[in-house]
């Protein structure tokens, strides 16, 4: 059975007794209403404080990079430019989405307000995805190109990135308003959105986020290949001593044991073992074939080839016949790799999970006719903004110097 709309409302005001009975017949109905304020009240100050959160936590980031000399030089900048995006979307994009979603999305602040949200929502976010390409592009030259990326290079290279980013973000944001490229703002239905003339919608979610996901994906992609390939290497990258190597080391031994006293039985019977199981090993070695085994003057001669203070502690490490060079510097150097691809690996990650859902639908929807409900539309889209709260913890986790530099400013201030 249907009921008027203002059923409710009759009901209140002259009770009769079908009336009554159908009134508690729906008396289940209002307990729902209270349950939904909760609710309510419990997302917007979820979303109040992300926005608090995210303000501060890049507004610190950029503090320590401000405040640390080792800071200012490159790859850093594209970390403080990856943090100005990020701050400039919680102080200017999400307090006013946040006032879209009280007022039930819709907008009652005006069109020239509705423009300026509009213009900045697109500018900060698309900065703040090219800034997290940027970094991902920087990271990959430096691990695969590491001896043609020299410092003066890099320094070209990371301003490029920047005057790239931040034009190619300028330009997908104000062409709605330079040429009229769609309508942002509606009066009678009260409605302040991006564009959704289907030319635009195509040019913007592509150059915004489809091609930097493209990129970085790339570039990940890359950067596991490498360093896969270089574990493989050092693993490979290994001396085993042949016969011909022996009977050198043999000789050796012997014009040394020659000016010793006491100690030449001794030394003939060993020399003699270690010729017999140096002999079994070479035999061994051309039965299975092998092409990468090396006499010990090659060992040698890599090591001459090494300078630096890297090479005054290079040490060997012998274990199943093999003999591998190992440097303080090559640890340090993997080690750092390693950490920078999982950095990188996580970024993008969280990157593709915040952002994916919202440029999705953004895509389909002009292209299907057909629109999502306001509940999802606020989900995808702050899940995108949350990606500007996630950025800062990704770079603390995996960098020390970051870490010891907020310790440092916590405790200056303490």
């Amino acid at each position: 059975m249907d009921f008027p709309d203002n059923f409710t409302n009759s009901s209140i005001d002259t009770p009769t007794p079908p009336e009554s009975n159908l009134s508690m017949g729906t008396e289940d109905s209002p307990p729902s209403q209270p349950a939904r304020s909760i609710w309510n009240v419990l997302a917007l100050t979820f979303l109040g404080c992300l926005v608090a959160a995210t303000f501060a936590w890049n507004l610190l980031v950029l503090a320590t990079i401000a405040r640390v000399r080792t800071f200012h030089r490159v790859p850093h900048n594209l970390v403080a430019s990856l943090a100005i995006s990020d701050v400039l979307v919680a102080a200017l994009v999400m307090p006013l989405s946040l006032v879209h979603e009280l007022a039930g999305r819709h907008w009652h602040l005006g069109e020239r307000l509705c423009q300026v949200w509009v213009a900045c929502d697109v500018l900060c976010c698309t900065a703040s995805i090219w800034n997290v390409t940027a970094i991902a592009l920087d990271r990959y030259w430096s691990i695969t190109r590491h001896l043609d990326y020299t410092l003066r290079v890099r320094r070209r290279v990371c301003a490029a990135l920047l005057v790239v980013t931040w034009v190619v973000s300028a330009v997908i944001s104000l062409a709605p308003l330079t040429f009229g490229w769609g309508q942002l703002y509606s009066e009678s239905e009260q409605v302040c959105q991006v564009s959704r003339e289907l030319s635009y919608t195509l040019f913007s979610t592509v150059s915004a986020f489809f091609l930097p996901l493209s990129v970085v994906l790339f570039v990940y992609c890359r950067i596991y290949r490498a360093a896969k390939c270089r574990a493989a290497f050092r693993k490979n990258n290994c001396v085993r001593p042949t016969a011909e190597a022996g009977k050198k080391e043999e000789k050796e031994g012997e014009k040394e044991g020659e000016g010793k006293e006491g100690e030449g039985k001794e030394g003939e019977g060993k020399e003699g073992e270690e010729k017999e199981g140096e002999k079994k090993e070479g035999e061994e070695g051309k039965k299975h074939g092998r092409e990468n085994e090396t006499p010990n003057c090659c060992l040698r001669f890599l090591l001459r080839l090494r300078v630096g203070p890297a090479a005054q502690r290079a040490e060997y490490s012998a274990g199943d016949n093999r003999v591998t060079i190992h440097t303080d510097a090559e640890a340090l150097r993997e080690h750092r790799e390693q950490r920078a691809a999982v950095m990188v690996g996580i970024l993008i990650g969280v990157f593709a999970v915040c952002w994916l859902p919202f440029f999705t639908t953004e895509l389909v929807s002009p292209l299907c006719d057909c629109d999502l409900p306001g509940v999802w539309k606020s989900l995808f889209l702050w899940l995108g903004y949350s990606n500007s709260f996630f950025n800062p913890f990704i770079y603390t986790a995996f960098n020390k110097t970051y870490k010891s530099a907020f310790k440092n400013l916590f405790c200056r201030q303490s």
